[in-house]
């Protein structure tokens, strides 16, 4: 709200940013000024140790199609690349815009809306810088207690929300679907624990896009777990 910048971006307080990551973000932004969004490759450590060092490896550089890029980065290493926030730098307009749009639908406690900034700015040329200019401190996500509810309702909804407003809620929910963790957690946060209120809208929409998977998870999760529901 008080950034004044044509760009934002929130790094975390636990990640450690490499040298020359400014120069390598100006530049990009002076030789591509019609970007709106930025995603820089990063390693993930715990502590001293290296556990993935380079998430992304896949195509980069200018990408006229913003969507190509976010299809690219989810399929190339899942929707959880565009929800670490250091990694991501955004149009600050569009995330105003974003922002709006999240709360006009009810979702200003979600943990995912650096996935719907990325959504939305997927409307416009992106770039991705292949060097590795962050390391990620993996040990301290701040909702790591809370995964199985942004895995399985922040994000859901997220993508439902803003990838509707721009006109690509099928696209995007068929890409969402493919990601998802395989373990299932969504029957437990679901069923067992019952989180979702019967007027609430991420539910009402996992009903209507999920059912199958709902079902699938209802035979596969007790499986999974020694029926230890």
């Amino acid at each position: 709200e008080y950034a004044i910048g044509e760009y934002i971006w929130l790094p975390g307080d636990d990640d450690r940013l490499c040298k020359g990551i400014l120069k390598k973000i100006l530049d990009t932004l002076k030789k591509h000024s019609d970007i709106a969004h930025i995603f820089i490759n990063y390693a993930c450590v715990k502590g001293s140790k290296l556990i993935n060092e380079n998430v992304y490896k896949g195509e980069s550089g200018y990408y006229k199609s913003g969507y190509l890029m976010f299809e690219q980065i989810t399929k190339e290493g899942g929707l959880g690349l565009l929800m670490f926030q250091t990694a991501n730098i955004y149009r600050r307009e569009f995330v105003n815009h974003t922002n709006r749009i999240i709360e006009k639908h009810g979702e200003t406690e979600s943990f995912s809306r650096p996935l719907g900034y990325s959504l939305y700015c997927s409307m416009y040329p992106g770039y991705l810088i292949p060097e590795v200019m962050i390391e990620d401190e993996m040990a301290s996500t701040s909702w790591d207690s809370l995964g199985v509810m942004v895995w399985c309702r922040d994000m859901i909804a997220m993508c439902d929300v803003v990838g509707t407003q721009i006109g690509m809620g099928e696209k995007v929910r068929a890409l969402l679907i493919s990601n998802l963790p395989r373990m299932c957690p969504e029957y437990e946060y679901i069923i067992r624990g019952r989180k979702f209120s019967k007027d609430n809208y991420a539910w009402k929409m996992y009903k209507k896009y999920f059912k199958k998977r709902l079902v699938l998870d209802a035979i596969i999760y007790p499986i999974y777990t020694g029926f230890r529901i």
